[in-house]
């Protein structure tokens, strides 16, 4: 290496450059290769399908070659692995066999948001992590499809900026149920989960709180005609996070004083609620004590008593925290009153979500 002959030339490669010694590194010339790009790399697995007799349409192509990350032995390989499916390739045979989510199960998230269909939701989402997809991907997936969204709004003619596996005419449909505002908030609500999943034991339990937090219908902005309602509970008024649309409410449950003056949310509207005001205090406390935040749900918030549920082995730590817990819940909730937090268990069934 240190003296070779004239006729002799040495070509090193490697991905981790940082490893190679800095003797051996100043005595190269050094050629940084980028990634291919997708273009190029759907342009070469065309040529290998036809010369493979693969049957295989465009946009599982794309898929393939965004699936690679610019590595074309690894597009190379996931097409070897759908050439043995005995039918035409499509985008959606790619992304089971690659273990994403399908451009089906994103069409059944996206329709059941869109409609404020509750049970449709939660019901895809547990059928989807039943079948071992993490809500990591899930959301990826999401905010990918929530992206291409936003471009069709904006660019609907620009076709070739879409990244998802959701197909063009499948997202002009969905575009016409949302406008700009409320497809940003949902973008901001998917990126702020995604936070939230690095350090939860309950993915599959914040999974499902943001999938509602999607819904036009809890969304701080709607399409829709809105207004904001202060429920009532027990005579006191409970702290309004969201907003709660006039044509969502189906009747107007009366009070202690027996007057129906005043609205209450929906069941799925004061999940929620408990669930934005815990997330609040997440967002407000230390960093040092964010991830042991994540280990509790708030369960139930009356007046100026709030119940909060935790995992068993984090117990102690939350009862000697109660006092600091209270005063972030007051902050969050704007409560002008004192708050009290009582602490209870919640076991784990077999899945491991957490249940009551």
């Amino acid at each position: 290496m240190e003296e070779p002959p004239p006729h002799v030339v040495f070509i090193l490669c490697t991905t981790e450059l940082h490893k190679v010694l800095p003797t051996i590194v100043s005595r190269c010339q050094v050629f940084n290769f980028r990634t291919l790009s997708v273009q190029a790399i759907v342009q070469h697995l065309g040529i290998v399908a036809d010369a493979e007799s693969i049957s295989i349409d465009d946009q599982a192509l794309t898929a393939i070659a965004r699936l690679s990350d610019g590595g074309l032995r690894d597009a190379l390989q996931l097409l070897g692995q759908v050439s043995l499916l005995d039918e035409d390739i499509t985008a959606n045979h790619v992304m089971e066999i690659a273990g994403g989510v399908t451009e089906t199960e994103l069409m059944s998230i996206l329709q059941a948001i869109s409609t404020n269909n509750t049970f449709n939701l939660l019901q895809v989402a547990r059928l989807l992590v039943d079948s071992g997809k993490t809500p990591k991907l899930i959301l990826s997936n999401l905010l990918q499809t929530y992206r291409d969204l936003l471009i069709i709004k904006s660019a609907p003619k620009e076709q070739s900026l879409l990244t998802g596996c959701v197909s063009y005419a499948q997202l002009k449909v969905l575009a016409n149920h949302w406008n700009f505002e409320t497809l940003n908030l949902s973008l901001a609500e998917l990126q702020k989960a995604e936070n939230y999943l690095r350090y939860t034991v309950n993915a599959a339990v914040w999974l499902e709180v943001c999938l509602l937090n999607l819904m036009p219908s809890l969304l701080p902005v709607s399409a829709t005609k809105t207004l904001t309602a202060k429920p009532v509970h027990d005579g006191k008024l409970l702290p309004t996070v969201g907003v709660y649309t006039t044509n969502k409410v189906k009747a107007k449950p009366v009070n202690d004083k027996g007057h129906d003056d005043k609205l209450l949310p929906t069941v799925a509207a004061q999940t929620t609620n408990l669930a934005q005001i815990w997330l609040s205090v997440i967002d407000i406390a230390k960093p040092s004590n964010q991830k042991l935040l994540t280990h509790a749900n708030l369960v139930k918030l009356q007046g100026d008593k709030a119940i909060l549920e935790v995992t068993p082995a984090y117990l102690n730590k939350f009862e000697s925290s109660k006092e600091a817990i209270a005063k972030m819940l007051q902050r969050a909730t704007q409560s002008q009153q004192p708050m009290t937090v009582l602490i209870k268990t919640a076991n784990k069934s077999s899945n491991g979500r957490v249940k009551a």
